[in-house]
Order: C-alpha cells, then sequence, then structure tokens
C-alpha cells in the first residue's frame, strides 16, 4: 500500500494512468469487503490448505487422513463459533462500518456478513468432508 500511496502523494513523478490505478488499488486494498474476505481466508486457508496438501498426496496412511479430516474439521467448527466477533471488531476499526450490499437490504451489516462468514465455513467443511 505504501508504494500506491507514494505514487498518488507525488503525482509529479508519476503519468496519469499510473495515478488513477494506483488510486484504484489503494480504494480495493482499504476497502471493507477485500480486508474482511482477507481476514477470513488468512484464519480458513492455513488448515484446509493443509488437508488438501495431505489429500492429494499419495499417501496410502487413510486413518492418518480421516484424523486430518477430523482435525480440520474441528478447527473449522472452532473458526466458526468463535472468530466472526473479532474479525468484525478488527476490520470495522480499520475501515468503518460496510456500506449497504445490494443482495440483502433488509438485513443490518453485520448480519449480512456473518451469514457469509458461515457460508465460506460451511463450504470448507463441506468439501473437507467430501
Amino acid at each position: 500500500m505504501q508504494f500506491f500511496e507514494h505514487i498518488v502523494e507525488t503525482p509529479q513523478r508519476f503519468d496519469q494512468k499510473s495515478i488513477n490505478e494506483a488510486q484504484g488499488f489503494l480504494l480495493t486494498l482499504s476497502g471493507f469487503d477485500f480486508n474482511i474476505f482477507l481476514q477470513i481466508y488468512g484464519l480458513v486457508f492455513p488448515f484446509t490448505q493443509n488437508l488438501y496438501n495431505i489429500l492429494q498426496s499419495k499417501s496410502m496412511d487413510i486413518l492418518f487422513c480421516v484424523k486430518e479430516i477430523e482435525t480440520t474439521m474441528k478447527k473449522l467448527e472452532e473458526i466458526k463459533t468463535s472468530k466472526f466477533s473479532g474479525i468484525w471488531k478488527n476490520v470495522t476499526e480499520r475501515c468503518g462500518m460496510p456500506t449497504c450490499r445490494k443482495v440483502r437490504f433488509s438485513l443490518q451489516p453485520e448480519v449480512q456478513y456473518r451469514a457469509l462468514f458461515f457460508e465460506i465455513i460451511g463450504h470448507h467443511s463441506c468439501a473437507a468432508e467430501a
């Protein structure tokens, strides 16, 4: 982000296209959606990636694979039940409250994002069980 900020803050050193693109990247990288999904996937991927690597290996140790699936499922359940509030607090402090998503106007933003959080965790849980 510092690089993009440097471009925007010193426009005399860069062409207009570079300035515009830097502004676009800054807007994306500082946006609520980007940051909340970064936080969520930052929690989920270390566990699911490890499991997928184990399952894709040529290992014939079925008991080990089953144990790793169970461990990953437990960790995903732990994330699902205990991590959203911390993520929400962290991202809203950094980015402010999100603007309303177009899909569900009647829901409060925190409720909408909690539902997305559960969907993401659920997707990875289903993939791990399959």
